[in-house]
């Protein structure tokens, strides 16, 4: 979910995939697979694979908690930045997935959802 007044670093960039032969393809001529990982691995439900060391890494989620990517994406949200169109998980989505990781910092971060959502109504 992106929200620009209200930016918080993380330490990475998550990136969600469909789990797809198309996806993985597009993985490989990005240059994934010069990591060593296979087609196979991003096929797996639950595969992470992380790309660098904090706080710039990148990884690369193929599934998140609570919803699935079928799912969530007709509700993203899409930003465009010059020629380039980024598209985000929508706050519902983003406050599922936050209830269903009940990580400490997704708790955090869902009392602030909750406020956002609330104040969208």
């Amino acid at each position: 979910m992106f929200d620009s007044r209200r930016l918080r670093h993380t330490g990475d960039l998550d990136i969600w995939i469909n789990i797809s032969d198309r996806m993985v393809n597009v993985l490989q001529a990005f240059g994934v697979g010069s990591l060593g990982l296979s087609q196979a691995d991003f096929l797996k439900k639950g595969y992470v694979s992380q790309i660098g060391y904090l706080p710039l890494r990148i990884d690369i989620l193929n599934s998140i908690d609570g919803v699935s990517f079928t799912e969530a994406y007709p509700n993203k949200q899409t930003i465009k930045l010059e020629d380039l169109e980024i598209s985000f998980i929508g706050l519902q989505d983003m406050i599922t997935n936050k209830e269903s990781s009940a990580r400490s910092q997704d708790l955090t971060d869902l009392q602030q959802l909750t406020k956002l959502s609330n104040n969208k109504k």
